[in-house]
């Protein structure tokens, strides 16, 4: 599972901005609804549902829309961080559809930065 913040239980949609690169082409920020929570593209940024008793993020591709293959694709949303520390948790990416992703770990450098011991792990919050 994903990130879970203490007292969130919840499902809340987020919103992110996609970006995509086409071959040597520079990342361009998309004008068009690529992931839905809801059946038809609506909006001009990408949503989806953060669910707080699991921690996962789940992106979901709207209706009539396609991932263009040969293309790298750039996902930002806002995590905002909680007042007390917590490790780097398990971070993970699958996707499913036409074309399956296995599960793969996000990669956790273990690096240090600015004399935190780990401080280029993901999610880290040192206070």
């Amino acid at each position: 599972s994903g990130v879970t913040v203490n007292g969130m239980t919840a499902q809340t949609q987020i919103f992110a901005t996609m970006s995509q690169q086409q071959g040597s082409d520079p990342l361009a920020t998309l004008g068009y609804q690529l992931f839905c929570t809801s059946p038809h593209a609506t909006e001009t940024r990408s949503t989806g549902v953060w669910d707080g008793a699991t921690g996962d993020v789940v992106l979901t591709v709207c209706s009539g829309r396609t991932l263009m293959a040969h293309s790298t694709y750039q996902l930002e949303w806002t995590i905002t961080n909680p007042g007390s520390a917590q490790v780097s948790p398990a971070i993970s990416i699958e996707a499913g559809g036409t074309a399956a992703f296995v599960k793969q770990d996000v990669i956790k450098p273990g690096t240090e930065v600015l004399g935190i011991s780990n401080g280029a792990d993901p999610l880290l919050v040192i206070v």
